[in-house]
């Protein structure tokens, strides 16, 4: 289950509030190159870049979901952008559920972004969860 949502440009309520500002969504599909905020970041929300920041048209506000995990939930994988690019949902539960080590899950989804080419950070952390039944 999906539980976050990428904040790019191309992303309907995140090109209209950087719209609403002033900002401009640069697509160039040169070279397979993202769209961009002003012509400098692919995502609409971030830490860094100061210059956009001032203008208030980047923001590093989080987007926060609340779930209630279940115990058929069996694990989560937090990535960044870098994983989620160029692998689906079903190959990431695919390479997790191959493996119960958690280290061993995060090192194999980092290396096959990185063979299938990914162009951003990647950073991954796999967290098994573990479901202990009270007696009442």
């Amino acid at each position: 289950m999906e539980i976050s949502w990428d904040h790019t440009p191309l992303r309907f309520d995140e090109k209209k509030r950087i719209e609403k500002l002033g900002g401009k969504i640069n697509l160039n599909d040169k070279n397979g190159d993202a769209p961009r905020v002003m012509k400098n970041i692919a995502v609409t929300r971030a830490f860094g870049d100061t210059q956009l920041k001032k203008s208030k048209i980047l923001i590093s506000e989080p987007e926060i979901n609340e779930i209630l995990l279940m115990p058929e939930d069996h694990f989560v994988v937090l990535a960044t952008d870098g994983l989620w690019d160029v692998l689906s949902d079903e190959e990431v539960i695919s390479i997790v559920q191959s493996t119960e080590d958690n280290l061993q899950a995060s090192q194999q989804l980092i290396n096959q972004a990185v063979q299938l080419g990914s162009k951003d950070n990647i950073s991954c952390v796999v967290i098994y969860l573990t479901w202990v039944v009270e007696k009442q």
